[in-house]
């Protein structure tokens, strides 16, 4: 077996010889290297797709190995690499903002696929480690957002305020339809404020709504004949009125109808319903029985309105 050789195993001759080989060889690499500088970027543009996927492969075939290599380098080295980096970011933290905004500009499209597509392809386990995540670390949370948000107050008002005068009509048709597609949200939080008992879900008010056929459980009116009268959610008995939200307390009513009703419970409505028509009947019976003097009640409350409209009219001018 041959012993490995020193430095004090040659002559300064043979060192100073081994050494201009060397420098001749870096020079001779050097001028290479200049001479087929753009040969050589085109072969590597030409060629990088290749590169990148017989990189992929050894990576992908060798992961387990370098993942298990990586994790045991790290818990050995752990505070010397924390140390480097946090030293690291601080020397070079400027150059890093610029180079990764620049880099998020140039890759934006880019960038964007490969992390809607990373999302859907392990959103159950991102969605889970975030959920951990936030549950181990609720208070330092709370607190970070608390000061993130002091920090941009200001300037998250202004963006917000701005956002909203641009789009102002596409977000009130938004939280128009937010309100009509789940009733419950709005009732629910109104339940809570006035103390009163009781929740219903969406599938609950579904149900409820297919069992009135999507018509209005006072004047019977469906939504798609009159649009203007869209279905709402309305309390039989009154919250006002020790009524609770649960389910069998509700009933669809039309906005009008809704309206009207205001604080009296469904059979007060009801009784208020048949009065006014009992009295659109006495009226019809009256015209048809005295026709003449309801011409002339008519003309003389038509003198009465037009005097009145005159009289309102000059003390305005």
């Amino acid at each position: 077996m041959t012993e490995e050789k020193t430095l004090n195993d040659y002559t300064p001759e043979q060192i100073e010889s081994a050494r201009q080989s060397v420098a001749r060889r870096l020079e001779w690499q050097r001028r290479y290297d200049e001479t087929h500088k753009e040969r050589k970027a085109q072969y590597q543009q030409e060629h990088l797709d290749k590169q990148r996927e017989a990189v992929r492969k050894c990576d992908h075939k060798h992961r387990a190995k370098k993942k298990e290599y990586m994790v045991q380098y790290y818990q050995e080295n752990k505070c010397t690499i924390k140390k480097s980096a946090t030293q690291h970011y601080q020397e070079h933290k400027d150059d890093k903002k610029v180079y990764n905004a620049q880099h998020y500009q140039e890759n934006r499209d880019k960038i964007l696929r490969r992390s809607a597509q990373h999302y859907q392809e392990k959103k159950h386990e991102i969605l889970e480690h975030q959920h951990q995540y936030n549950l181990e670390h609720k208070d330092d949370k709370k607190a970070y957002d608390a000061q993130h948000y002091r920090e941009i107050q200001e300037e998250h008002r202004q963006h917000m305020h701005q956002y909203y005068q641009k789009n102002r009509e596409k977000i009130l048709e938004y939280m128009h339809q937010y309100k009509l597609d789940h009733p419950q949200v709005q009732h629910n939080n109104r339940t809570k404020r006035l103390g009163a008992d009781g929740t219903f879900t969406p599938e609950e008010w579904t149900h409820k709504l297919e069992e009135y056929d999507n018509k209005c459980a006072y004047c019977n009116t469906k939504t798609e004949d009159t649009p203007e009268r869209f279905l709402t959610v309305d309390h039989a008995t009154p919250l006002t009125r020790v009524g609770t939200n649960y389910i069998d307390n509700l009933v669809p009513a039309c906005f009008q109808c809704n309206m009207e009703k205001s604080t009296m419970t469904s059979e007060e409505f009801f009784e208020s319903i048949d009065a006014d028509k009992e009295e659109g009947v006495l009226v019809r019976r009256y015209i048809s029985e005295h026709p003449e003097e309801a011409v002339q009640l008519f003309e003389k409350y038509k003198i009465g309105f037009q005097e009145e409209v005159q009289s309102n009219d000059s003390q305005e001018k």
